[in-house]
């Protein structure tokens, strides 16, 4: 499933979802999308649906309007491995303590 955030040309917050399932997304709302380097976490309510479409390949297309959206992205996988170097650093001039 793909999500898609956007701004209507009234102004309005809105999410796009993409997939081969039909949504219903309703209230507050979680959407966590993983890669190689981050995680990036959308919260948000979930306000009524105001569009559906499908095309010639079977997508499914479903509007939201959005309120309170706040995203986070979280970097640690990709400090994971300065910061395993740096534990092992601590810990050899621990053992010499």
């Amino acid at each position: 499933m793909e999500y898609i955030f956007g701004r209507r040309s009234d102004g309005i917050e809105n999410v796009l979802t993409k997939g081969s399932e039909d949504t219903d997304l309703a209230g507050r709302t979680e959407i966590k999308r993983e890669y190689t380097d981050c995680t990036i976490t959308d919260t948000f309510d979930a306000g009524r649906k105001y569009l559906s479409d499908k095309d010639s390949d079977g997508n499914i297309y479903n509007w939201y309007i959005i309120s309170d959206h706040s995203r986070s992205v979280d970097f640690s996988k990709k400090l994971q491995p300065q910061i395993d170097e740096n534990s092992a650093a601590i810990d050899e001039i621990l053992a010499m303590m």
